[in-house]
């Protein structure tokens, strides 16, 4: 006997799939928001009077339409002080992952980057990592630092 597929059968397996992709498609939006943001890696240095603290940041589009938003990093001391901030808008195309780098540049104080907090803000999505300890190594490369 021949195997058919019945036109109930493919409503049924169309039905299926379409759940499962609006299911998955709700689970992947829990942030209730069409672009995500994450800090992957942090990694600082300091060389001389100058510390620098880099942040690979992952950008996740959920739509199929490209964005441009606003991404604010800010540097943090441990009792809240701003020790630098920088801002710039990215750009994400449709249904992309991007990986960006951002350095902040700041004064090397005594002991001032014990403690920090990297806080990023990027449309209505935030992140924050803490920092610990700068060693005095240079810095990895980003796309290093993308791809670890």
């Amino acid at each position: 006997m021949g195997m058919g597929l019945s036109r109930r059968g493919f409503l049924d397996g169309f039905v299926s799939v379409l759940l499962a992709a609006l299911g998955a498609r709700a689970l992947a939006g829990c942030s209730s928001s069409d672009v995500s943001v994450r800090i992957r890696r942090v990694d600082g240095t300091v060389q001389g009077s100058t510390a620098v603290v880099r942040a690979s940041v992952v950008v996740t589009n959920h739509t199929n339409e490209a964005r441009t938003l606003p991404m604010r990093l800010t540097l943090t001391n441990s009792s809240g002080a701003v020790l630098g901030t920088i801002e710039e808008t990215v750009n994400v195309a449709p249904a992309e992952l991007l990986c960006h780098c951002l350095n902040v540049t700041v004064p090397a104080g005594g002991g001032s980057m014990s403690g920090s907090t990297l806080n990023i803000v990027f449309g209505e999505e935030t992140a924050s990592a803490s920092i610990q300890a700068l060693g005095s190594a240079a810095l990895p490369d980003c796309s290093y630092t993308c791809n670890y």
